[in-house]
């Protein structure tokens, strides 16, 4: 099963978010990348919705945050080209998930491999999922929230800008900020035309470089040290016990 078959299967075993917002909606690492974890660094899986997660409501939004904030507090949603977001996101996941990474624990390690995996795959079905519309297609990664004494910005990480990218997520957030008079601040492509066939090719070449094994025909591992960090329950899937 290849990263976007994986990707695609964790997807449709969820509701996907309405346009505009009509219920609690979420999406984060943990619940993307930990079905496909080994068996011995599963206990990690809490730990994951640190790469990112991204929480619509008719009520709140969330992205990359601890705590979703109110609609009303939303000054603008700002937009890119797909493909600019693509090419931006590739780069980040290349520098900050390309393992081994000094100083990481052992769990940690063997989960970066799955993340820069995930995100790739989730890039293209994304991509794939809009067929002719990905060139012109402008997609939300970034907003401007009222602070107590400035504005502050939140851009998505590499993670929730991939979860972004997905029609029906994209669609949510835009129609759902639309419905409260939110201003929608685009920016102009900085690629040229037909990028979106490279574009697939370096995608496909990204997943496949950064699968792993297929966990279903591996051995459980031994357990090795501590956890890679402090875990937390994960947005769909808690962890488990000690």
């Amino acid at each position: 099963m290849t990263g976007a078959d994986w990707v695609r299967s964790a997807l449709a075993s969820m509701p996907m978010p309405q346009a505009p917002s009509a219920s609690p909606w979420d999406c984060s690492a943990a619940a993307l990348i930990a079905p496909r974890l080994p068996p011995g660094v599963r206990r990690v899986a809490g730990g994951l919705d640190r790469f990112g997660a991204v929480r619509l409501s008719p009520w709140e939004i969330g992205i990359d945050t601890t705590r979703a904030v109110p609609w009303q507090a939303v000054l603008e949603v700002r937009t890119r080209p797909l493909l600019d977001v693509i090419a931006t996101t590739i780069g980040e996941q290349a520098a900050r998930f390309a393992p081994p990474v000094p100083g990481m624990r052992y769990a940690a390690n063997k989960v970066l491999p799955y993340v820069a995996s995930t995100i790739a795959s989730t890039l293209l079905v994304s991509l794939l999922d809009r067929r002719e519309g990905a060139a012109g297609a402008q997609v939300p990664y970034a907003i401007t929230v009222r602070g107590k004494l400035k504005p502050q910005i939140t851009t998505a990480g590499p993670v929730s800008a991939a979860i972004l990218c997905l029609p029906q997520v994209s669609a949510c957030l835009l129609t759902t900020a639309g419905c409260y008079g939110i201003p929608i601040v685009g920016a102009q492509t900085t690629l040229p035309p037909g990028s979106v066939h490279r574009f697939a090719e370096r995608l496909r070449d990204r997943a496949i470089q950064a699968a792993p094994d297929d966990p279903a025909t591996r051995a459980p591992e031994p357990r090795r040290g501590g956890p890679a960090f402090r875990s937390r329950p994960g947005l769909h899937d808690p962890m488990p016990g000690p």
